[in-house]
């Protein structure tokens, strides 16, 4: 078998296993009535992403996204755990990050803590 034609077999089986993946999501929100394990087909999603960049663009391009991804995920953690702020906020209170955003732009290695937990989890989230 040509590598073109196991790619296409292991892309296949890929497919397959996230329908399936997605129909027992479905199957769990009927049965319990409620949807919070939507979440999953979200991440079975962006799992997807660097495999359908790779394809497209290269390999550097989809660790690019990858590693991009988690630096916005760690900062995110940093907002939630260290500030304390939730998701919503974002759309009640946006001057808050625009200030955030203006004071961190402003002196990117001025906030250690910031830059300790953006790194680690970054790489944690990147490698794990």
């Amino acid at each position: 078998m040509n590598a073109s034609r196991r790619r296409l077999v292991v892309l296949g089986t890929l497919l397959l296993a996230s329908a399936g993946a997605c129909a027992l999501v479905a199957v769990r929100i009927l049965h319990t009535g409620s949807p919070t394990s939507l979440y999953l087909v979200w991440n079975l999603f962006l799992a997807w992403v660097p495999t359908v960049v790779r394809r497209e663009l290269g390999v550097l391009a989809s660790w690019v996204v990858v590693v991009g991804a988690s630096a916005l995920a760690g900062v995110g953690i940093y907002l939630g755990r260290v500030l304390r702020a939730n998701s919503w906020d974002v759309l009640t209170n946006p001057h808050l990050f625009a200030r955030l955003a203006r004071i961190r732009l402003a002196d990117p290695l001025g906030n250690p803590k910031l830059l300790a937990v953006t790194v680690l989890f970054t790489f944690v989230i990147s490698v794990g």
